[in-house]
């Protein structure tokens, strides 16, 4: 397993041109493994009760997931609240990203904070201020994240510009448009789940792969076009 101080600086800026890369929603160890293999920099595990792809109920499988990781990769939970992350499993996380509230320091101070917002009335100065990045999902009423939606990429975009925080991109990624997304948002990350699955809870490896190498084609291009501007910081 990789102790979480060193897989935690893949979620920091950095001035380097390279967008990060979260696949979310694994429930496997192959296909962890696959999307460590295409190049992902952080595995996502949902731990919320009565979505799709939950393995809140399979500490063994999530432990076993946590232990096939290389080192520098990233393991990060998925809860609505921070206060949800089950204790059995806490240790096993790098980083945890939440739906509601804002993160207790003194539960979570060894893990970087990503804190969802799907609008700009989301983005509040006590949201923003309690949390080490931001994650935009697009807006469902009734369902949190891996719904297969696009996000609002021109309000990240304004996130991304402002630069309060380090911006992951989610919301009906997939192979076809993540790269058009890297060249409008410009985000610190991009994030996807039932945009490169076979079916759901179970990844593509030749979508985890075709996903990871539009990332780095559209990073290429922005690396010879605009060698002097920022990166999502």
């Amino acid at each position: 397993m990789t102790h979480p101080d060193m897989a935690t600086p893949a979620l920091r800026p950095s001035a380097q041109r390279r967008t990060r890369v979260k696949i979310c929603g694994v429930m496997r160890v192959e296909d962890a493994l696959a999307a460590v293999e295409a190049g992902a920099d952080a595995i996502g595990i949902i731990l919320v009760p009565d979505t799709p792809r939950y393995m809140g109920g399979q500490p063994v499988e999530v432990e076993r997931i946590a232990s096939s990781l290389p080192p520098l990769v990233a393991l990060v939970a998925v809860v609505r609240k921070v206060r949800d992350l089950p204790e059995r499993v806490r240790p096993l996380f790098h980083a945890v990203q939440y739906y509601a509230g804002t993160a207790d320091n003194s539960r979570s101070s060894r893990m970087q904070r990503i804190r969802v917002i799907r609008s700009a009335a989301d983005a509040t100065p006590e949201v923003l201020s309690s949390c080490d990045a931001v994650l935009l999902d697009a807006h469902d009423p009734d369902r949190l994240g891996g719904i297969g939606k696009q996000a609002d990429w021109e309000f990240a975009r304004e996130l991304v510009t402002a630069g309060n925080k380090p911006v992951i991109l989610a919301g009906g990624l997939n192979p076809l448009n993540v790269g058009e997304a890297v060249r409008q948002v410009r985000p610190f990350a991009v994030d996807t789940s039932s945009g490169v699955e076979a079916r759901p809870g179970v990844k593509d490896p030749e979508k985890l792969r075709r996903f990871i190498a539009a990332v780095q084609e559209a990073d290429l291009g922005l690396s010879c076009t605009q060698p002097e501007e920022g990166h999502g910081q």
